[in-house]
């Protein structure tokens, strides 16, 4: 059997914990990280996958700042803020779970421009 992927969360509002409960339900995923600068949202986060205190950050540069804690990162910022924490954990070799539901005023700048 293969290790679980392991996930850091960038993000644990409503559609944040949502996709790392799902994921963490599937059994092949673990969420091992927790970037979030509400903190009650923070250390619900932290509680609901007992991710320990040292992987549980204010902002996700914090988490970027450390050296590589998971195979990915579940990037669940506000969608206006998704592309500079996606840049920079892409760039630091993290795999990216960006789940975008609208696309923002500058959707269309950028290096993830929408097809004309």
């Amino acid at each position: 059997m293969t290790p679980p992927v392991t996930l850091a969360l960038v993000g644990a509002g409503y559609r944040g914990t949502g996709y790392a409960a799902w994921a963490a339900a599937t059994g092949k995923a673990r969420i091992v990280a927790v970037a979030e600068p509400r903190p009650h949202q923070r250390q619900q986060a932290a509680i609901d996958h007992e991710i320990p205190p040292e992987h549980v950050f204010n902002d996700w540069r914090e988490l970027a700042a450390q050296p590589k804690l998971a195979d990915a990162v579940i990037i669940a910022t506000q969608d206006a803020l998704h592309v500079e924490p996606a840049t920079t954990f892409a760039e630091l070799g993290y795999h990216i779970m960006w789940p975008p539901r609208r696309p923002t005023a500058n959707a269309s700048s950028g290096p993830w421009r929408r097809p004309a």
